[in-house]
């Protein structure tokens, strides 16, 4: 019977740990309530990150896996008043172990047709560019029902992209009750919006098997790492650019298992990382409309 007992506290704790709440903010970056009443939502979107892609397999892969970090905070967690690409996560939930079909850390927004709340939740990529909750399961997030919402993916070294209407006009998905939200990014780039003042590609084309080609986040819009000694040029902005190249730079000779300025997944911060952004994703603009800001507490 002890057993009994002790296995199910065991289980019932695993399960609490399992929880994170939905971060919701408002467009001042100030902290809300979790949505009451609130609906939870199914969302069976699928996308792709370049630096992950294998051509030869037909599904992403990361060698580097075991060295990701576990919490989410490690990675949204960056943004400061300067750098307002993102809200942090502030939550300290941590992963009791990377699943075995884990990629990469993503998470989703769904922000209200008026703008006016978004709804945030971290989640992760699978080799095949599903998008899964913490648990290995669809994602699945709770806002506010009977409203319209936009859908935007965030990457920790990429662009945003933005559920789209033939690339010029923001999707806008219905909420009722238990809905499920369909989307694949990976099939055109027209899925994901256009940069409304210059000229870009929100994505990147990538081969595939048997001829055929499909698109991705492209990756090099990485955070800023001198901040603190005084820097105030921002690079983590959703658009690929030199401060990228320079934020690169400043982290040449960084060692170890994970870098967000690790472009070519060798454990090593170098040329070849600054070459990759240079030559293959540079100018590559999110269409993400929404600016954020952060309020510390």
């Amino acid at each position: 019977m002890l057993k009994i007992i002790l296995l199910f506290v065991l289980l019932l704790s695993r399960s609490t740990m399992a929880q994170i709440d939905v971060m919701v903010c408002d467009s001042l970056g100030n902290n809300l309530p979790q949505a009451a009443p609130g609906t939870t939502i199914n969302l069976d979107v699928k996308v792709y990150v370049d630096i992950f892609w294998s051509a030869r397999d037909g599904f992403m892969k990361n060698e580097l896996v075991q060295y990701t970090p576990k919490k989410p905070k490690d990675l949204f967690g960056f943004s400061n008043l300067i750098q307002t690409k993102w809200w942090p996560m502030m939550s300290d939930y941590e992963l009791n172990s990377i699943p075995g079909d884990f990629i990469s850390w993503v998470y989703v927004e769904m922000r209200t047709s008026d703008y006016n709340i978004s709804y945030s939740l971290p989640g992760y990529l699978d080799r095949d560019g599903n998008i899964k909750d913490i648990n290995g399961n669809m994602f699945s997030i709770t806002v506010a029902p009977h409203r319209d919402y936009f859908l935007i993916v965030h990457a920790f070294n990429g662009n945003s992209v933005v559920a789209a209407n033939n690339g010029t006009s923001l999707k806008s998905f219905s909420v009722t009750t238990a809905n499920t939200i369909n989307w694949n990014f990976t099939d055109g780039w027209r899925k994901a919006l256009i940069n409304n003042t210059q000229t870009s590609y929100p994505m990147i084309e990538l081969p595939a098997l048997n001829g055929t080609t499909v698109w991705a986040i492209p990756s090099g819009d990485v955070p800023e790492p001198a901040i603190a000694s005084g820097d105030r040029i921002s690079s983590w902005d959703n658009f690929v650019d030199f401060s990228d190249l320079r934020s690169i730079e400043l982290n040449f000779g960084v060692k170890g298992g994970f870098s967000p300025y690790d472009l070519n997944l060798d454990k090593h911060v170098d040329v070849q990382d600054w070459l990759y952004v240079n030559d293959i994703t540079m100018f590559y603009i999110s269409g993400n409309p929404f600016v954020y800001k952060f309020r510390r507490h």
